[in-house]
């Protein structure tokens, strides 16, 4: 009688087990946030600051440089120059062996925005990296592959 229940006890682990894995991450990735590691901010339009977002690697030791490209799109009520300034204009950061966060600087200009119907949303994403880095978070949605910035009139 024992010998039955431990037997059904094994053949029913075995099928729930089997059903139920986790697919394997073990590639490395890039991702981007905030300082304060969210995916999507808010910025007043009447304040001057300098902001600083950030690329993350996450991966193993790699011993060569891994090249991350992205881009920024604004929305028609952001201007270069009159909104903000990109002090990284490159478009693209380069990780060295050892390094495993970049930074990308922004200066927020004051400058009163015209109206609440206007797009005035930045959107920072990755677009390459890498040979083997995956961009975002591992798993379908891709979490950190972009960066939202909204800029209002608080």
């Amino acid at each position: 009688m024992k010998r039955l229940i431990y037997i059904s006890i094994f053949i029913l682990c075995s099928i729930s087990c089997v059903k139920n894995e986790m697919p394997l991450y073990n590639k490395g990735f890039v991702y981007l946030s905030s300082v304060s590691g969210s995916y999507s901010e808010t910025v007043n339009s009447l304040t001057e600051m300098e902001s600083t977002y950030y690329f993350y690697l996450s991966s193993k030791k790699i011993y060569k440089n891994i090249d991350i490209e992205y881009s920024v799109k604004t929305g028609a009520g952001l201007k270069e120059g009159i909104d903000y300034i990109l002090l990284s204009p490159l478009k693209k950061t380069v990780f060295m062996p050892g390094i495993y966060r970049m930074p990308l600087r922004i200066r927020w200009l004051p400058h009163k925005l015209a109206g609440p119907d206007e797009n005035n949303t930045m959107i920072i994403e990755i677009n390459s990296a890498g040979e083997g880095i995956n961009i975002g978070f591992p798993g379908p949605n891709a979490i950190g592959r972009r960066l939202t910035i909204i800029k209002k009139n608080l």
